[in-house]
């Protein structure tokens, strides 16, 4: 399953994505993301919603062309069996990274699970 998460251009957003399934169970994530000014980019930090226990922690949000290459932000820990991350330009934009304004419109996160 493909799933967009939508995004804001709040410097700090903090949601929940429910119902992911992950090897045939439900599961719950706490999603933070951070736009980290000086460094000019967004991170995105993990947990799991009922015991609390961080799973990816200030990952930075990179781009990339396709989900099952290198614009897979998860392939580093497959071990974890969250399936595949991946931020995509959605416009015509100038910019190869999302900024603090145009991440919520130039831009699109995917998540691709069971």
């Amino acid at each position: 399953m493909l799933y967009e998460i939508k995004l804001k251009n709040a410097p700090n957003q903090r949601f929940i994505l429910n119902n992911i399934i992950l090897n045939g169970v439900s599961r719950s994530f706490v999603v933070e993301l951070s736009y980290r000014e000086i460094c000019g980019y967004w991170t995105m930090s993990l947990s799991d919603q009922y015991t609390q226990r961080q799973i990816v922690s200030e990952m930075p949000l990179v781009t990339g062309l396709f989900l099952d290459r290198a614009g897979n932000m998860f392939s580093q820990m497959q071990y974890l069996g969250l399936g595949q991350l991946g931020i995509f330009p959605s416009t015509d934009n100038t910019t190869d990274y999302p900024n603090d304004s145009n991440i919520s419109t130039d831009f699109s996160l995917f998540w691709r699970y069971d």
